[in-house]
């Protein structure tokens, strides 16, 4: 489930979602909180919505290789928001006990902190 359907009506999620635009944290919230509020079973849906929309409003994630950069040229700053991606060797950015680790799965770098990402 999103956390919204059969709990918020699609006019009530595009009047929040107009209202609360460009504060895509703002909307958010008040979408999770409206489902709440209403017994909704989870919100991971509305949850990648509001990373989605503060990575898009930070032009994305640049990295040390300015492989994704803007039209402009100009590289993106939502990296410095990552918890564990590319901060192998660091305490975790969510549990702050852990120390990331990275591995590779089906040939992709990836990255995770063993105490809270299990």
């Amino acid at each position: 489930s999103d956390g919204l359907t059969d709990v918020v009506t699609d006019d009530e999620i595009r009047k929040v979602l107009k209202k609360k635009a460009p504060e895509f944290r703002t909307g958010v919230r008040s979408l999770i909180s409206l489902a709440n509020k209403r017994g909704g079973p989870d919100n991971v849906t509305v949850g990648l919505v509001e990373v989605l929309g503060e990575a898009v409003l930070a032009g994305g994630s640049t990295l040390a290789d300015a492989q994704y950069v803007g039209v402009d040229g100009r590289g993106g700053s939502y990296q410095t928001a990552h918890r564990v991606h590319a901060r192998a060797g660091e305490r975790c950015g969510t549990c702050g006990r852990g120390i990331v680790r990275r591995s590779t799965v089906a040939q992709r770098g990836t990255h995770h902190c063993p105490v809270c990402q299990r």
